[in-house]
Formats: C-alpha cells, structure tokens, sequence
C-alpha cells in the first residue's frame, strides 16, 4: 500500500504501559554496513508477472502469475509448482506457519501442506464479508487480518483480526481493532521486531492512514495516526522533515512515546512506499528522486543512526512484497524483462 505523508496531520497519543515502546538509543560507533549480494536467477523458464516475497520452509519464496496463462505459481530455492486455482495468495494474503501455509479459499482462512496442497478451513475462522485480507507471521503463529465490509459495500469497512497457530488451528477468536477514526479501505500486516503492526488505509476523513502495534498473542497495544516501524530500539511514526537547500524532504523516525525524540535522516524522498524491519534495521522503499526509474531502496541502522544501504534500480519494484525482512537482513526482488525474476541478499551483518 503507498502512502504519501506530505502535509499528514499529526496527532500525539501516549503509549500504554501493556507494551514496551522504548525511544531510539544514543548513536552506536562501528555502522555495519549492508551488502548487496549478485542477483540470483531461478532456473525455471516460466515468466512470471507482477512477482512478490514470501517465507517458505526453505528461505525466501517467489510467487506471481505467469505471463503466458496468468496461472499462479511459486519457486523457492528447492523446487517449483503451480498454485491451485482455488486458493487466494495475493500479496500479503498467506503466510508460512512453519509447518503449512495460512491463506484463504472460499471465503474462509485455510491451512495448506508445504507445497499448497491438502487445503483445509481453520474451524471457527469464517472471514465474513471479508475485503483486504492481510496476514503476518511470527515464531509459532500468524495473524491473520481484515476489513469486514459494512451492509452498503462501496470496498470500506472495519478492521478485525485474528490469530492462527503452525498447525491451522484456531488460537484466538476474532476481534475489531479499536479506534479506528472512520472506515478503512487497505489493511496491511506484517511482524516487526516483537510486535505486529497493522496498517490502514482511511477512506476521507482527517487522516490518510491509520496503525495498530499489537503484542504476540495479538492484543491491541497501541493506535494512532499514519504509518509505524518497530525496530530493536522501538515504535516510531514515520515522518519527513523539509530537507536543506531544497532537496525534497528528508525521512525521519519519530519516537511514540516521546515525540521530542527522533531519528532524523539523510533519507530523501516525498514517500515511503513499503517497509520490512530486521533487528534494528528498517530498509524502506520510496519513489527514486530526478525522474529515474524503478525504486529506491536504504536500510537506517536505527540504533546507530545510519544508514547502513543505499541503492536503486529501475528493475526493482516498491510494492510491499518487493522486500522481505530475513535473519540476516533482507532479500528483495527485480524484475529483469530479458531474463526475468532474480532474488538479491541484503546482507547486515551478525547482528541484523
């Protein structure tokens, strides 16, 4: 989901005691810096369209459609197949367990094998009238996330969620986010550093996005106005600042609980498009400045208030599904129109 915050209200709202929302730490000395490793191609010939990320059992999965059929396929670093037509995998829409997939079929939230295969329903999960249905996954669950669209239609509604453990059993029962100011048309979810943080897109009204941190078992600890990271050093609102000489804006990160604190970087750009967070990196995708093509990528090492990776590509994508958060950092996707999909490692060191 893209969000431009230029000109976005802001409005301050304090941070309950349920969660640990700490403020960014003291500049660090010795940034590691990430490395950018080769593009890594498949060996499959099958061209795939509009491609995203996702985890799998063995690293980082590729899914799209494919160019010829508009079939749904995945590949990852072990093997390769097509997706029934019955399942929805949309961008966002499933998620790796760590013994299946969660996705959706039939209008209910449903448990595959590893390989998308034997779909089974979540008992007691039926998504009613459900729209923009998101998932994310930590150790041992995922939550699973959407809109339920309200008795007139027009693509609105409310937020809701619920939690779902490795095996497709049922763990929490479905329950509205709170405080939502108005209806929302987009959700997105996705695990952060110890926490879900689910994102909102608002349909008129004063603000153009709304987020929620939620703590592992899925309760609501926090909501407030526009867009959120959750690195290592804690919450921060997405924000920019005017940038000197004229140079767009630059990014900057502040803290929720106090919001005299704040990360300001050497970040420009009028948007943050998508974001993944692993350890105390946040790499963000944004709109390249001057005209060029393609996305613009950096990685802030949060704690040492740097920036750890900058580049650009005209074959790279900034939908969200273009990067992946990993242990060792990140992994992020470009789409080369001669020789097709290749996946390239954000390597950040041990502590990443």
């Amino acid at each position: 989901m893209a969000w431009s915050l230029l000109g976005c209200p802001r409005r301050a709202e304090p941070a309950p005691p349920a969660v640990t929302l700490m403020a960014p730490q003291g500049a660090r000395s010795a940034v590691h810096r990430c490395n950018l490793g080769e593009r890594q191609y498949g060996l499959s010939s099958v061209a795939l369209e509009t491609p995203w990320l996702l985890r799998g059992p063995d690293g980082p999965r590729v899914l799209g459609r494919t160019s010829s059929t508009g079939e749904l396929f995945w590949r990852d670093a072990r093997g390769e197949a097509s997706i029934p037509s019955s399942l929805s995998l949309a961008t966002h829409a499933a998620a790796w367990t760590g013994r299946g997939f969660v996705g959706v079929l039939d209008g209910r939230a449903t448990f595959t094998d590893p390989r998308f295969g034997s779909p089974r329903p979540v008992r007691r999960l039926a998504l009613e009238r459900a729209i923009s249905i998101s998932t994310a996954a930590r150790e041992g669950a995922v939550l699973v996330s959407w809109l339920k669209e309200g008795r007139e239609g027009e693509g609105a509604g409310s937020p809701w969620t619920a939690l779902v453990g490795p095996d497709g059993e049922f763990l929490t029962e479905a329950q509205p986010l709170p405080g939502a100011p108005t209806a929302l048309r987009a959700l997105r979810a996705r695990w952060d550093f110890g926490r879900f943080v689910v994102e909102g897109e608002t349909v008129g009204g004063q603000y153009e996005s709304w987020s929620w941190v939620l703590e592992p078992d899925g309760r609501s600890a926090w909501s407030g106005q526009g867009p959120l990271v959750c690195p290592l050093s804690g919450c921060m609102r997405v924000d920019f600042r005017a940038a000197p000489g004229g140079r767009s804006q630059a990014l900057r990160l502040v803290s929720l609980t106090d919001p005299d604190v704040a990360v300001d970087t050497t970040i420009f750009t009028n948007d943050v498009l998508a974001a993944a967070v692993s350890g105390d990196r946040v790499l963000v995708l944004h709109s390249p400045l001057q005209g060029e093509l393609g996305c613009a990528v950096h990685v802030l090492d949060v704690g040492r208030r740097a920036v750890a990776l900058e580049s650009s590509s005209e074959w790279l994508g900034c939908a969200p599904g273009s990067a992946l958060a990993t242990p060792e950092g990140f992994v992020i996707l470009e789409v080369d129109p001669a020789r097709g999909v290749a996946e390239r490692a954000l390597s950040c060191g041990d502590d990443a």
